[in-house]
């Protein structure tokens, strides 16, 4: 009877878990075209000749408002994280470069290949 009374809960548990008040969802559509928009407006403009791309060129000759050109150069000057990014990257090609690993660690990195 003991055995009974325990299962009792287990079975209740397995079918409330099956039963659920929460009714059938339906994604909406979504709120954007399907299709990317067509017409003469969106046709692709030729490149003019010889220019450079965007990424070639030096933001400061990319960025042309003088106040962003600022908040920019401030936070490229105090952006700690980027310092020490760029220190720790060095100190890594040093410790590679010029005296290396140690034996044990040359075996380890090769065996991860």
């Amino acid at each position: 009877m003991k055995r009974h009374l325990t299962l009792l809960p287990c079975v209740l548990a397995v079918v409330a878990d099956g039963c659920t008040m929460a009714p059938d969802h339906t994604r909406p559509p979504a709120p954007v075209p399907a299709a990317w928009p067509t017409g003469a407006a969106y046709e692709g403009a030729p490149a003019a000749a010889g220019a450079p791309a965007a990424s070639e060129v030096p933001w400061r000759e990319f960025i042309t408002d003088e106040r962003l050109r600022k908040v920019i150069e401030t936070t490229l000057a105090n952006n700690r994280d980027l310092r020490t990014a760029a220190l720790n990257v060095e100190r890594a090609r040093a410790f590679y470069t010029s005296s290396g690993p140690s034996s044990s660690h040359r075996g380890r990195d090769r065996e991860l290949d």
